[in-house]
């Protein structure tokens, strides 16, 4: 299974990306070649990461806890069904957790805020992770992992489904409503995940999940539609709409802009285009 995951990842975005042009769910208003080329380039660079340090992988660190009887489930004896289903469940959780923290502490939000700087959103939003993000994802993942001593299998099982559908989550598409009424009991759909993505501050604070969408439901932050409608809806953070903002070096200083500097500027430009 593992040998197929680039094949299924790869093949998943290639199918995407041929819907995507000929039929988007919201039409295109910036250069799909600018953005593509960025956020292609900044998602080499957190492959590169991982690469180089590949202890970050959360295969990785399960192996490590399996093999030194880490955690909670390596030290108790209960069904290995239960062990499978928790550990599947308590990972996905971790992920909806985490998401909510990356929003809500500032130092985390400087680093994610990347991903949601993206002016329109498609299936190459799914690779805009600063690598700082990836890091600090990467920590917090192998502690889950290491405290409860998650199952591998479970985990292999997770990320298998995860690269298909967080691709699919961030996709361009309209998915028929027969379909992605039902899916979205369930699991993340692109109409729901695209709310995320909205500037408009309460929906960019909503819809957290990453593989299921219970945890949304369960927790009071899941929005159902947004306000302007899908086909209005509008992407992206206010601060970093310029054309060099999707540039690979200026998305890699990012985390490390003077964004109240940014929105002073902003505000004074509409207040200085208003009539007398």
């Amino acid at each position: 299974i593992n040998l197929s995951w680039p094949w299924v990842f790869y093949g998943t975005i290639i199918l995407l990306l041929s819907i995507e042009q000929v039929a988007p769910r919201k039409k295109y208003e910036y250069s799909r070649i600018s953005r593509w080329i960025g956020n292609v380039g900044i998602y080499a660079l957190v492959k590169l990461l991982f690469k180089l340090f590949p202890i970050l992988a959360v295969i990785g660190v399960a192996r490590i806890s399996e093999e030194h009887s880490w955690g909670l489930f390596n030290s108790i004896a209960i069904p290995y069904a239960l062990v499978f289903l928790a550990s599947f469940a308590i990972f996905d959780y971790s992920q909806y957790l985490k998401h909510r923290f990356f929003h809500s502490i500032s130092v985390l939000w400087n680093t994610h805020r990347l991903h949601h700087s993206d002016p329109e959103i498609d299936v190459t939003t799914e690779f805009k992770h600063h690598p700082l993000e990836a890091l600090f994802s990467a920590i917090a993942n192998a502690g889950v992992i290491l405290i409860f001593g998650l199952d591998i299998f479970a985990l292999l099982i997770y990320i298998f489904l995860l690269i298909v559908i967080s691709p699919v989550s961030h996709a361009n598409i309209e998915l028929p409503a027969a379909l992605e009424k039902p899916l979205r009991w369930l699991i993340v759909t692109p109409d729901m995940h695209r709310i995320h993505h909205s500037s408009y501050q309460p929906e960019t604070d909503s819809n957290f999940g990453i593989l299921l969408s219970v945890w949304d439901r369960l927790f009071g932050t899941h929005v159902q539609s947004p306000h302007l409608g899908h086909e209005n809806i509008q992407l992206g953070l206010d601060e970093f709409r310029e054309s060099e903002d999707l540039l690979l070096h200026k998305m890699l200083l990012q985390p490390f802009v003077d964004v109240e500097a940014r929105r002073a500027k902003l505000e004074e430009a509409s207040t200085d285009s208003q009539p007398e």
